[in-house]
């Protein structure tokens, strides 16, 4: 839906955004643009931060390559970027129309030209555009007496909806203009009100556009159609008689729904919920479903417990029961939802920007090995892919590397204590070891001049006291850490 110019625009912002520092050829690499696209591409951007937001030079590119977010500004840079982010997005004559769509049930085509001040011959040209870009969704745009709404698959219908305005607005503006988030809150129990003092805001804000979807949807007698895959029937069954997510949103489906459509209505919406507001769902019961997925002979969970079966020994690695149910709990309801929506996956996965982790593009031996294993158990390349991606996120989020400190603290003779008790109690002792042997060390601390192993980093600390030295040291261990970790998933 959106030009090239501005998914382009965006993908290098975040990019830069997510890194404490870059160069054009690392951007270059990753997103595949020429170096002198990402170039003129960071000209563009910064221009678009001073016109939209007043802020001068929000990414700067030194003489020596390096590129990165003004130091003053990295604190609330990724504040900053969501709001240039929607405030291109509004300049986007498209964007709008589809905004004006999916926030009424129906709306005139007097309305349309009106907000979007274009001309019926323009309409009707966004109006293709747009149906083209719904069509693999399965729904689209229907005109009857002056009447523009969406029609087809309703699921398809209420997922685009939500994820396409809450990637897009977040909780910077609230896109309803028909619905206030009062009137939402009115209808909530007075003790769910109060849980919602416990989340974030922006989940609150997620949450709300859920309900203001349902409102939207239901109140018009707009149903979802129960799933036609006997597969995917008893698997929505099999998790709402384990854990019920949907109380919140429950005041939708309300009388005069008749009861039929209403247990379909829950069920499709508790299983879309583990995936889209994962993090409502606490860990102990993400443990219970992985753990009951494991033992239970619905073909989802025999697909993904062969899956994890076949991969999980890749590595050498002693893995933990609980991790096994976790990595059965994401890996069972990934592959139910792609039985689910097939080949809208990918569109739908289109629509964030940044990518979601378990889509991220990886090269890595880890990776390929991975994928092997499991392409005798899954055939389709592109579930395959998907499948192994999201394997490759969870196996390598428990691996851990080991950084070896050498101390050498001549000066002061306590240090050596003092630093070793410190660091101890900051990060945990498998990860973080101090050595008694120089030759093992990948990072020697010392009070004096230190000539040693060019293959070694070596920290200067004056004094165990200095605040500044401190955070240079521990940043210098997270650096290495993570430097090593990468290089581990690089290798294996």
């Amino acid at each position: 839906m959106l030009p090239n110019y501005l998914k382009r625009e965006l993908s290098i912002l975040f990019f830069v955004i997510n890194k404490k520092q870059t160069t054009a050829d690392e951007i270059s690499q990753s997103l595949n643009f020429s170096k002198r696209i990402v170039k003129e591409n960071l000209l563009i951007i910064n221009k678009h931060f001073t016109e939209y937001l007043s802020i001068e030079n929000f990414i700067l590119s030194k003489k020596t390559g390096i590129i990165t977010v003004r130091p003053e500004l990295r604190t609330n840079a990724v504040s900053y970027a969501y709001h240039l982010k929607l405030f291109l997005l509004k300049n986007n004559v498209l964007f709008n129309y589809c905004v004006l769509l999916v926030t009424s049930d129906t709306i005139e085509k007097s309305q349309i030209l009106e907000k979007l001040f274009i001309s019926p011959s323009y309409l009707h040209k966004l109006t293709q555009r747009l149906n083209t870009f719904f069509d693999p969704f399965d729904f689209k745009i229907i005109r009857a007496n002056h009447l523009y709404s969406l029609e087809g698959n309703e699921m398809n219908i209420r997922l685009f909806t939500y994820l396409f305005l809450q990637d897009s607005f977040q909780d910077l503006e609230w896109p309803f203009p028909t619905i206030s988030i009062e009137s939402l809150h009115n209808k909530v129990p007075k003790e769910l009100l109060e849980e919602a003092f416990k989340r974030p805001h922006t989940k609150n804000r997620t949450m709300d556009i859920i309900s203001a979807v349902l409102q939207i949807r239901i109140s018009k007698n707009h149903y979802v159609h129960p799933p036609k895959s006997i597969a995917i029937q008893t698997f929505f069954t099999l998790v709402q008689d384990s854990f019920d997510i949907t109380v919140p949103f429950q005041k939708w489906y309300s009388s005069p729904i008749p009861e039929t459509d209403k247990k379909v209505e829950i069920q499709y919406l508790n299983f879309l919920s583990h995936i889209f507001i994962s993090d409502i769902v606490p860990k102990k019961e993400k443990i219970k479903l992985g753990k009951l997925f494991l033992g239970h002979d619905h073909s989802f969970c025999t697909l993904s417990r062969d899956i994890l079966l076949s991969s999980i020994h890749i590595e050498n690695f002693a893995v933990a029961k609980e991790h096994q149910y976790l990595c059965m709990y994401y890996l069972t309801f990934l592959n139910a939802f792609y039985f689910l929506v097939g080949n809208a996956i990918y569109p739908i996965i289109s629509l964030f920007i940044p990518s979601p982790t378990f889509h991220l593009h990886i090269q890595s031996k880890y990776l390929t090995a991975i994928t092997d294993k499991i392409a005798p158990i899954v055939d389709n390349v592109d579930h395959r892919t998907l499948i192994a991606t999201a394997l490759y996120t969870l196996f390598t989020s428990k691996k851990s590397a080991q950084i070896k400190i050498y101390l050498q603290m001549i000066k002061d003779f306590t240090a050596s204590y003092f630093i070793e008790n410190r660091l101890l109690s900051l990060y945990n002792p498998s990860s973080v070891i101090i050595t008694d042997d120089y030759s093992l060390a990948d990072i020697i601390v010392t009070d004096t001049l230190e000539r040693g192993d060019p293959s070694k980093k070596v920290f200067y600390l004056d004094s165990v006291n200095n605040k500044e030295s401190w955070q240079e040291l521990i940043h210098l261990i997270q650096q290495s850490y993570l430097e090593q970790q990468g290089l581990q998933n690089e290798i294996n």
